[in-house]
C-alpha cells in the first residue's frame, strides 16, 4: 500500500504527506519575499526600521527552515510500521513553524503600516486635503493593519488546531479530552490576541482623533523574533530527530511533544506577537 493512502485520514481524507510538497513550496517562496523585504528596509537606512528588520529575519529563518522541514515528508514512498504516526508528527511541527512564520510575517507588516503614520504628512498636491479626510486615511490604515493581524492570528491558530485533531486521530483512539484542551487553547489565544489587538490599536486611533503626535511603543516585538526563532529550532530538531523516532512518534510522550510544539507553543507566541502591535505612547 502507498504511504498516501496508509497516512490519509478516513473522514476528512486529507494527507499530511500530500500537502507537504505545496507546503514547501509555500514556505520557501514566502522565505524568499522576506529576504527581499529584508534587502530594501537595510537599503532604506532607517533607524527605526531597526525591531521590523529583527521580525522579518525571525520570520525568513523559520519560513526557510520550515520549507525544508516539509521536504522531509516528501521522501516517504514506502510502508513501514508506525512510519503514518512519524510523518503526521513531522507535519505538525512543520506546520506549526509554518503558521508562526505566517504570524511573524503579518506582524511585521503590521508594523510597517502604523510606522508609516508616525512619518506620513500631508501632501499638499492631494485632492483629500482636509484634515478630516486625512485623518480618515489613518484610521482606515490603522485597522487594516490590525485586522490583518488578527486574521491571521486567528486563521492559524484553528487550523492547528484541526489539524491537531487529524494528527491525534491516526495514532490514539482515546485521550479525546487532549483535543477538546486543544481547542480550548485555541479559541482563548484568539480571544485574547483579538483583545490586545483592540487595545493597542485603539489607542493610536484616539490619537489620530485628538490630532496628537503618533509615538508609537513595540517593546515586544524582540521578544517575538526571538521566540519565533527559537521555536523554529526546536520544531525542526524535532522534525529531524523523528527520522529515528518511528515508536516515539505513536508513545505518550510523542503525543505530548507534538501537542505542545503545535498547540501550546505556538499559541503563546501569537500572544506575544499581539501584544507586539504597536500602541500609543
Amino acid at each position: 500500500m502507498d504511504i498516501h493512502e496508509g497516512c490519509t485520514t478516513p473522514k476528512v481524507q486529507w494527507s499530511i504527506v500530500d500537502s507537504a510538497s505545496s507546503n514547501s513550496q509555500l514556505a520557501g517562496v514566502l522565505a524568499g519575499l522576506l529576504v527581499a523585504t529584508i534587502t530594501v528596509l537595510i537599503s532604506s537606512g532607517k533607524l527605526r526600521e531597526v525591531r521590523t528588520l529583527g521580525i522579518f529575519a525571525a520570520a525568513m529563518v523559520a519560513l526557510a527552515l520550515d520549507s525544508y522541514l516539509f521536504s522531509y515528508l516528501t521522501g516517504l514512498n514506502v510502508t513501514t510500521a508506525g512510519i503514518c504516526a512519524r510523518a503526521w508528527a513531522q507535519g505538525m511541527a512543520a506546520s506549526g513553524v509554518l503558521a508562526i512564520g505566517g504570524v511573524a510575517l503579518m506582524t511585521g507588516i503590521a508594523v510597517m503600516l502604523v510606522q508609516h503614520l508616525v512619518t506620513l504628512e500631508d501632501d499638499p498636491t492631494q485632492t483629500l486635503s482636509s484634515p478630516d479626510e486625512t485623518r480618515k486615511e489613518k484610521i482606515f490604515i490603522l485597522w487594516i493593519a490590525a485586522a490583518m493581524s488578527a486574521a491571521v492570528v486567528a486563521a492559524t491558530t484553528i487550523l492547528l488546531a484541526a489539524a491537531f485533531q487529524q494528527y491525534f486521530r491516526f495514532v490514539v483512539s482515546g485521550w479525546a479530552w487532549l483535543v477538546w484542551g486543544a481547542f480550548m487553547v485555541s479559541v482563548a489565544t484568539v480571544i485574547l490576541s483579538w483583545l490586545a489587538i483592540f487595545r493597542r490599536t485603539k489607542t493610536i486611533q484616539q490619537a489620530i482623533q485628538s490630532n496628537a503626535s503618533i509615538s508609537i511603543e513595540t517593546n515586544l516585538l524582540p521578544w517575538t523574533s526571538l521566540t519565533v526563532v527559537g521555536y523554529a529550532l526546536v520544531a525542526s530538531g524535532f522534525g529531524g530527530a523523528m527520522i529515528y523516532g518511528n515508536d516515539f512518534a505513536s508513545s505518550g510522550w510523542g503525543i505530548f511533544a507534538t501537542y505542545f510544539l503545535t498547540v501550546a507553543i505556538p499559541a503563546g507566541i501569537s500572544l506575544v506577537s499581539s501584544w507586539s502591535v504597536p500602541k500609543q505612547i
